[in-house]
């Protein structure tokens, strides 16, 4: 069954079974706003291999250089202060309270057959992949720490704990 109106259905591999994913999928009415929300310590660990490292941006110019350890505390800084780029930004604004299903980004693969057979989508497409460890090996506590209180509010429509 999908959310009743009012109510917002977060789609989790750590919140729900499999089966229970594509049923929540099925049940959704074909008026149902869909959002992809990305776990914030993946997305940081994600633009430091992606963007930073290899300097891709002019706007990251100021970051390469650094290691891991020392981006993720200088971003969860700026972040705290309201300050960032387009690859850290912080996902609550443009998703908070906008769709009635938000899918964890590390399940829209499981996903999407549902979803593209439901609405006529085509195949699943991704133009920037990323190819780092789970953010899990790389994290230390107290990176994980820095990064809930920098994105809190992610981390609540996520339904992620730190």
């Amino acid at each position: 069954m999908g959310p009743q109106k009012g109510e917002r259905l977060i789609i989790s591999a750590c919140r729900v079974a499999s089966e229970s994913l594509r049923d929540a999928v099925r049940g959704c009415s074909g008026r149902t706003r869909y959002g992809v929300i990305r776990h914030p310590c993946d997305r940081l660990l994600s633009a430091w291999s992606g963007v930073v490292v290899p300097a891709l941006s002019p706007c990251v110019v100021m970051y390469h250089g650094m290691d891991f350890k020392e981006f993720v505390e200088v971003v969860c800084e700026e972040v705290s202060e309201g300050s960032w780029t387009q690859y850290w930004a912080p996902q609550w604004g443009v998703l908070a309270g906008k769709y009635d299903v938000l899918i964890h980004y590390e399940q829209l693969g499981e996903l999407w057959g549902d979803l593209s057979r439901r609405y006529g989508w085509g195949a699943l497409t991704t133009t920037n992949r990323s190819f780092h460890p789970d953010w899990r090996i790389v994290f230390s506590p107290r990176m994980i720490e820095m990064t809930y209180w920098a994105y809190r509010e992610d981390f609540a429509i996520g339904g992620w704990r730190p």
